[in-house]
């Protein structure tokens, strides 16, 4: 006659005493990754947590007080049509990651009366969905510009070259063709 063998139930203690170098490891982790990791990580300015496994922490819009540290923070430069300085009472200045540099010219009363931006790469940097009468492209120099505007008047431009992507919106402020033509030769 065989006999018949039923596993028992182990209990708890059994099961961590026949784990225990697993459990060991899983405590270890977990101390350096919530103890020792972020304080290694952070600097006296500013904590930013990056998570173990390398990612950098996601992009967001970041106001910054001048053109200097805007290019520190985006890792580029930009340069603006002094003219817009010259008639606009306040200037902020927006960065995004290290991807977008986008400065905005508001009068006294803080509307805004002009939009300078440039990003790296050739990406959408206006999201502007008005339906304007007038579309076309223009040369300015070696560049290919996207013109918006009515029959007259041009409210915004957008164009790349080889390393990054440009806007100028004066969508409250329309400017005439040639206007816009030396606005875009001094940005870029």
């Amino acid at each position: 006659m065989s006999e018949n063998k039923t596993p028992q139930k182990q209990g708890i203690a059994e099961i961590v005493m026949q784990n225990w170098p697993a459990l060991i490891v899983a405590v270890l982790a977990f101390v350096v990754f919530a103890v020792i990791l972020p304080r290694n990580s952070s600097t006296n300015k500013k904590e930013t947590l990056i998570s173990p496994f390398g990612q950098e922490p996601l992009a967001q819009w970041v106001s910054l007080p001048n053109q200097e540290q805007a290019e520190i923070v985006a890792t580029f430069p930009i340069h603006y049509p002094t003219v817009l300085q010259e008639t606009c009472n306040t200037m902020e200045f927006n960065v995004f990651g290290k991807q977008i540099i986008e400065i905005q010219f508001k009068d006294g009363d803080g509307h805004l009366t002009a939009v300078a931006a440039k990003g790296k790469g050739e990406i959408e940097l206006c999201n502007d969905t008005t339906a304007y009468r007038k579309t076309e492209i223009i040369d300015v120099g070696d560049l290919e510009v996207t013109v918006k505007g009515s029959n007259d008047t041009v409210s915004l431009a957008l164009w790349h070259d080889a390393e990054y992507s440009y806007y100028l919106g004066v969508q409250n402020y329309p400017v005439s063709q040639e206007e816009m033509i030396k606005l875009i030769q001094e940005l870029y």
